[in-house]
């Protein structure tokens, strides 16, 4: 026997395990789910994406708004009263007093360039420290309110409706004009070389 032919004998023992077909339905079966399973990773991997996106807004949204808070000591009714000043959006912040009530504040500034900004926290708390109240107590008497001054300005209300104090701390004076509206409101301009015409103040709130 030669070479050649046992080679084809060999051969003829080697049979696959099973037919044509059953080997092309495997194949097929495989193929299959491979493309199964691409869709599912990509599903995966687009719901990640989007989980990160919406953590980086939340957490760059908290970093810009949201934990700028602070206690300060402010006078209130002439006496010094802790608040707390928390920011609730670029151009407004909340003021809470103890008693759980609270009022807005805020506002722009202009720089040097003419370019409008937010104010910031410390200005804000610079201009309550600083800041001048006139209220209407329940019998009727309008009280001026000025760090750890309170006044009675009733009788110096004229009768255009505007009042105007001297309130000296130490050596510098401020000198404060009050005007009311015809709508209960009132606006306060304050100088140090003295007081701000009615008329100025008036022009502020309008009637």
């Amino acid at each position: 026997m030669t070479n050649r032919e046992r080679y084809k004998n060999a051969a003829e023992l080697v049979k696959p395990s099973g037919s044509l077909d059953t080997m092309a339905y495997v194949e097929e079966q495989i193929m299959n789910r491979k493309k199964t399973r691409r869709p599912l990773r990509t599903l995966i991997t687009v719901c990640a994406c989007v989980v990160l996106v919406l953590a980086l807004c939340v957490t760059a949204y908290a970093a810009d708004i949201g934990g700028v808070r602070r206690s300060i000591n402010v006078w209130l009714h002439g006496d010094l009263t802790e608040v707390t000043i928390e920011q609730v959006s670029e151009y407004e912040y909340r003021i809470t007093y103890p008693d759980g009530s609270h009022r807005g504040t805020g506002g722009a500034v202009f720089t040097p360039g003419g370019k409008e900004r937010p104010m910031t926290l410390d200005e804000i708390e610079e201009l309550l420290i600083s800041e001048v109240v006139c209220e209407r107590g329940d019998d009727g008497r309008y009280w001026l309110y000025i760090r750890d001054h309170k006044i009675d300005i009733t009788d110096q209300i004229t009768g255009n409706g505007y009042a105007q104090v001297k309130v000296k701390d130490g050596v510098l004076a401020d000198y404060i004009t009050v005007v009311m509206n015809n709508h209960g409101g009132y606006g306060i301009q304050t100088g140090r070389n003295g007081f701000p015409s009615p008329e100025s103040v008036r022009n502020s709130i309008g009637d």
